[in-house]
């Protein structure tokens, strides 16, 4: 729904569709179809299977890293099982423990969303209010070499980029990368890359700005998750 929004704002989201939580709560051969089809209908190819239950990032709790999403799946049987994995997720046991953590009875719902995979050069998550800002004022852009999980889950911690909102480079923290994530897998990087921004400063101030855009028309403090394939 918020992508959806985003994409008819304007903004450069990638191409997909949505399984509804009804779809899944009510997984049987006519939904399987419905989900080939419309795989079908936005061309095949790679996709990016992501877990999206409702409420499972907000005020109150972040689930990222908890629930499953799969990465880089090709072909009809591919996305039924990627998706059946998403959905399987909701009761993992970390999903378990967190709710009970939280003091939450039952498990939600659990949509799913398949979007375009973008072959990411770089890719990260940008904070228009970062915690660790005590003037919630500057916007905070965290990003890797390649796919953004290791970095959403917390396995990695990114090159750190602090954008003021008039678009000044106010902060640059580079860090060691030893590999990146790909669709064919983790990767070793070369030397000459494990410490270069993975990130330069005008594709810093570009995420910033597009993260103060989806901010303003939400109308509210927003946390983006971003890729660069090679050419936007």
């Amino acid at each position: 729904w918020r992508l959806a929004k985003l994409a008819r704002a304007g903004l450069p989201v990638p191409a997909g569709f949505c399984l509804t939580t009804s779809a899944t709560e009510a997984w049987n051969d006519d939904t399987r179809a419905a989900l080939i089809e419309a795989y079908l209908r936005m061309g095949g190819g790679s996709v990016a299977v992501r877990s999206s239950a409702p409420g499972e990032d907000g005020e109150d709790a972040s689930y990222a890293g908890i629930f499953c999403s799969v990465l880089g799946v090709e072909g009809e049987q591919a996305l039924v099982s990627a998706v059946e994995q998403c959905v399987a997720s909701l009761h993992a046991p970390l999903a378990n423990q967190y709710r009970e953590n939280l003091g939450v009875a039952t498990a939600p719902a659990m949509a799913v969303l398949i979007l375009r995979m973008v072959q990411a050069r770089t890719a990260g998550i940008a904070y228009t209010c970062a915690p660790m800002d005590p003037s919630h004022r500057n916007i905070h852009v965290n990003t890797v070499w390649g796919l953004a999980e290791p970095l959403a889950s917390g396995r990695v911690e990114g090159d750190g980029f602090v954008i003021s909102r008039t678009g000044k480079l106010l902060q640059r923290n580079l860090v060691d990368k030893s590999f990146q994530l790909t669709t064919a897998g983790e990767q070793a990087l070369p030397e000459s890359m494990r410490m270069a921004a993975s990130l330069n400063a005008e594709e810093a101030k570009k995420v910033a700005g597009l993260a103060i855009r989806a901010e303003k028309f939400f109308g509210r403090p927003q946390d983006v998750e971003f890729a660069f394939d090679h050419d936007q």
